[in-house]
């Protein structure tokens, strides 16, 4: 076995590294074709349920969401002028469904009075006749009545009726801001928004056509879900691009620094980088896609992959030293000394990390997949080119530089004062870390600039309601009915707030409820609008305007609301419900979530599409997957630590300590402020796989010198290294623009400091105050004391 890996780590090193380089090169090109997802959809299996129904849908209705163009005139008409010509560019370009600025709830508030039911149209023109004719009596009353009612007629307009009244004498016909500054261009594409080549078009010839045509007193901006889109995804793979040249260039300055050679840093960044090619070129053969999370692999892989290097180089600088063995070679003696203990280490990392493959939770699984590929292409290229790039950096026969003493001790906490100290201080932060919150809102885990964030908040107050409603295909227009008396009747409006159908949209008997309002409207006619709103205590606009409304079929419905209820298939009946909740707390969540579920059980023909189902599958998930994975992973790397060892002691020894930092980096998160949220929760696999070696280390060294202390200063150059690297490769995010990636960098900061805090204080203060009082092993009663450790002599 030996002769074998002599061979191919040694004798062979040097066509295996070409060929690695070659094979490297070809992972960057096949890598750079690998595309950006930040969908809802893409975070699920492609068979699941919700994910299934959300496409067919989609290809129903066309699309989800608008591309929204905000025209600002400070005349507050000007934009009125213009909108027109544009719509009528817009209309009939292939990218182009329907385009549209009129307000359309004021068609259906113009036409309310034919939503009535015949029965209510009769009981309202008697109300409005009593209430009239008495108002006349009283106006003129001077004793001749004698048969005057001696109660007030009930008013004709109920509660309802009232509000809608107040309601239509304020609403505008067009999509426009109160002060008329701002006035909406609602664009609907004919694709989905995940189509970013031709999203990319849609905005380039909108953007176009506005230059051209826009006087110069009406200037516009681009908003919503299609241009979102586009602005979140150039907004990440800059931040991916720019952060992750400057992990590497940092984590290349820190070694650089602390190694104090330039050769050195090739040595362990050269096999960093060809692993970084393998997982690209592996991350587009198995998946071809990556998210926000594994999107920034450079800085995840090359933080965790050079702590494998920098153990490598340190101990061919001590093999010159203080050789292992009488074989001459010192980088064989290297590799042979080392080596296990890397590869054993590696190896339980990537394990954990290949555990999370077993989610359906995709950036799970995906990030699972990517950092197990990457610790693993790294360690491959370290172990089979190391010998090749140190030989032909001449590190193998360096002279030795001399480095001049310092009287700098690391600090350590005193025994027993400051362990009991920093026991209590480990604790509080424990107790703060129950205060830790997730985050809910899909928008502020992006966290946009406060300039589309105005935007938005200008969309949604000028357009009432949701821009991306809830959306129900229904086969046949008597369950259509039967699922709006649903929602009508169990949701609305607690959970719903709107409910437009294709189904309801066009009223029946308009041709009796006409009548019945030309009979109104020759009552109300002779009367002035100012004893009108007397006589009936609502606007006299709108009563007028409901009463001259004329019947209407489907063809006259505005051509937007045509296209949106027919959908891309023109058959069935489509159904679109707004929330009456903020969808950005896990309580409404799940209640809206559960209502479309509630639906699709009631009704099993129904196809439905919501991103408040998948984000409720995605936290279901969340929930499930991750506590389970999460405990295979404590399991796995706890048996890789007794495999090691074989001690008991030792094993509870270096494992409790990495139980301990979970809690302590909670503690320190919400004193920062910092949130889960679905996507920076997939990180915690990496401190388990970061953290466990500083305790291992500890317990290991401390065994050698009988002295917690000493092996806290003497360790505290390479796992100090290590952390900063680890840190860095994830830290730099905090500078990213996407709010969730500067969520996943705090996050890595504070559970950096966290494991740092524990492993090289905590630790070693715990072992010193054992070995001086001889304690048995921990939680085993008649255990023999840990093995080499004696109590330390005072004085």
């Amino acid at each position: 076995m030996k002769t074998l890996a002599r061979r191919l780590l040694i004798d062979r090193s040097k066509p295996i590294t070409v060929a690695l380089i070659v094979l490297a090169t070809i992972g960057f090109y096949l890598g750079s074709k690998v595309s950006l997802r930040l969908s809802l959809t893409d975070l699920l299996p492609e068979n699941h349920p919700a994910v299934v129904k959300f496409e067919k849908l989609t290809k129903v209705v066309g699309g989800v969401g608008y591309l929204t163009v905000i025209l600002e005139a400070a005349d507050g008409k000007s934009h009125l002028e213009i909108v027109p010509r544009l719509v009528e560019a817009l209309r009939g370009r292939d990218l182009v469904r329907s385009v549209f600025y009129h307000r359309e709830e004021r068609f259906f508030v113009d036409r309310m009075l034919y939503y009535l039911t015949p029965d209510r149209l009769r009981k309202l023109e008697k109300g409005i006749d009593d209430q009239v004719t008495q108002s006349r009596r009283k106006l003129f009353d001077i004793g001749l009545f004698e048969d005057d009612p001696k109660e007030e007629p009930k008013a004709a307009f109920d509660d309802e009726l009232t509000k809608a009244a107040a309601r239509s004498a304020a609403i505008s016909a067009v999509l426009d801001s109160k002060d008329r500054r701002h006035l909406l261009l609602m664009i609907k594409p004919s694709f989905d928004s995940t189509d970013m080549e031709k999203t990319l078009r849609l905005i380039a010839e909108t953007e176009e056509l506005l230059k051209k045509s826009l006087p110069a007193q009406v200037t516009y901006e681009l908003t919503e879900r299609y241009y979102t889109k586009v602005v979140e995804t150039e907004m990440i793979q800059s931040d991916i691009f720019r952060l992750g040249a400057l992990s590497l260039f940092l984590i290349a300055l820190i070694l650089l620094i602390s190694l104090r050679t330039v050769r050195g840093l090739v040595a362990i960044f050269a096999p960093v980088l060809m692993g970084l090619g393998f997982t690209a070129g592996l991350t587009y053969l198995f998946i071809g896609h990556i998210n926000i999370i594994t999107g920034f692999l450079m800085g995840i892989v090359s933080g965790l992959g050079v702590d494998y290097g920098i153990h490598l180089l340190l101990r061919l600088r001590l093999e010159r030293r203080e050789p292992s063995s009488a074989d001459p070679d010192p980088v064989w003696r290297t590799l042979a000394s080392s080596g296990h203990a890397v590869f054993t280490g590696a190896m339980a990392a990537a394990f954990s990390f290949f555990l999370l493959c077993a989610s359906d939770f995709r950036a799970f699984s995906e990030f699972g997949f990517i950092c197990g590929v990457g610790i693993t292409a790294v360690l491959g290229c370290l172990l089979l080119s190391f010998s090749t790039w140190v030989r032909w950096l001449g590190l193998d026969r360096e002279v030795e530089q001399k480095i001049r003493p310092s009287r700098f001790q690391f600090p350590v906490l005193s025994v027993p004062k400051g362990l009991a100290v920093g026991s209590l201080v480990s604790v509080a932060l424990m107790i703060v870390g129950i205060k830790v919150t997730f985050e809910y809102d899909f928008n502020k885990m992006l966290q946009h600039s406060a300039k589309l964030e105005a935007l938005s908040n200008l969309v949604d107050d000028i357009y009432g309601r949701s821009a991306v409603p809830s959306a129900l295909a229904v086969p046949t227009k008597d369950e259509a009915l039967r699922v709006e008396e649903t929602i009508k009747q169990r949701h609305m409006p607690a959970l719903v707030k709107t409910l437009i159908s294709g189904a309801s949209i066009v009223p029946d008997d308009q041709e009796e409820k006409q009548r019945i309002l030309a009979k109104i409207r020759k009552i109300v006619a002779p009367i002035k609008d100012r004893w009108l709103e007397k006589s009936l205590g609502v606007p006299a606009s709108a009563v007028r305007t409901w009463l001259d409304a004329k019947p209407f079929t489907f063809p006259d419905l505005p051509s937007h609301i045509q296209d949106a209820l027919r959908g891309t298939t023109q058959s069935g009946y489509l159904i679109y419900i707004y929330p009456a909740v903020k969808l950005g707390e896990y309580r409404t969540i799940s209640q809206y979530a559960g209502m479309i579920k509630d639906l699709e059980a009631t009704y099993p023909n129904v196809l439905t599409g919501s991103d408040a189902v998948i984000f409720s599958d995605i936290l279901d998930l969340i929930w499930r997957d991750g506590l389970l994975i999460l405990l295979l992973i404590f399991g796995s790397v706890g048996f890789f630590i007794w495999l090691g060892s074989r001690r008991m002691d030792d094993t509870l020894l270096s494992y409790i300590p990495l139980l301990l930092s979970l809690p302590v980096g909670l503690g320190l998160m919400a004193l920062f402020g910092v949130k889960f949220n679905i996507f920076n929760i997939a990180i915690i696999p990496t401190f388990v796989a970061m953290g466990i070696d500083v305790p291992i280390h500890i317990v290991h060294r401390t065994h050698e010198t009988g002295s917690g202390y000493k092996a806290a200063r003497d360790l505290a150059t390479s796992i100090n290294l290590a952390l900063m690297t680890a840190a860095v490769g994830f830290g730099v995010l905090i500078f990213a623009r996407a709010g969730v990636l500067r969520s996943l960098g705090w996050i890595a900061l504070l559970g950096t400091v966290a494991i740092w805090w524990v492993g090289l204080f905590i630790l070693p203060a715990f072992l010193e105050w054992r070995s001086r009082s001889g304690a048995r092993s921990v939680g085993v009663a008649g255990h023999e004391p840990m093995s080499g450790v004696r109590p330390r002599e005072q004085g």
